[in-house]
């Protein structure tokens, strides 16, 4: 499954902030945009399908269909990503970090962000990242925030390479090397990074800052 997010300044509530991501749900449901009846669909959601609980997710989040509601939000948000829908973990860690639809928790945020990671998410791996440099929801870690970095870097995502720059730069867990802040530097301005992170924005969404 195809994912995505990145570091752009929003102004907002966190519980705003939260449902920017989820607008790119409507890439997973078909069947909402088919208008399928609402009934149905929780019928179907209820009794394990997990397309018609990515439905139900992005209805009650966005108030397509039905009545927006978080708490039911979440709830087949979570289903979806006990089922392993790796997008679905990334919502639920979201949903922990700003407190949309569920009590903020930010270990749980951060757990969440690291299963969505290890399905190679990058903008959950960025998310992780910033969650060992900062000790959100876990100790500060800066080889692990340093690997999270890379690893959401490599595939593009601005915001990681940014970060990379900054590790090269200040010497955070790696020493200092200017040569290699300044190509980090330049492949966050590159054409490659700004097609490939449309592309994960095109997936998940803007990444909402000041949520983590």
């Amino acid at each position: 499954m195809t994912q995505g997010l990145v570091c752009h300044m929003i102004t907002s509530t966190y519980h705003q902030l939260a449902r920017v991501s989820v607008i790119a749900l409507a890439v997973f449901s078909p069947l909402l945009c088919n208008g399928e009846n609402p009934k149905a669909l929780a019928k179907k959601a209820n009794a394990g399908n997990v397309q018609a609980q990515l439905n139900m997710a992005y209805a009650h989040a966005t108030g397509k269909g039905v009545t927006e509601n978080p708490k039911k939000a979440f709830k087949y948000f979570k289903k979806t990503a006990e089922a392993g829908v790796d997008f679905s973990q990334y919502q639920v860690a979201l949903c922990y970090a700003s407190g949309y639809g569920v009590p903020k928790n930010l270990k749980l945020a951060y757990a969440w962000f690291q299963k969505s990671a290890e399905q190679n998410v990058a903008p959950a791996q960025y998310a992780l990242g910033l969650c060992y440099k900062r000790g959100i929801g876990t100790p500060v870690n800066n080889r692990a925030a340093f690997e999270s970095f890379h690893d959401a870097a490599d595939k593009g995502y601005v915001a990681a390479q940014t970060e990379m720059a900054n590790c090269y730069t200040e010497g955070i867990w790696i020493a200092k090397d200017a040569k290699l802040a300044k190509e980090w530097a330049e492949k966050a301005r590159s054409k490659e990074s700004l097609l490939s992170q449309k592309f994960w924005d095109g997936q998940f969404g803007l990444w909402p800052m000041g949520l983590l």
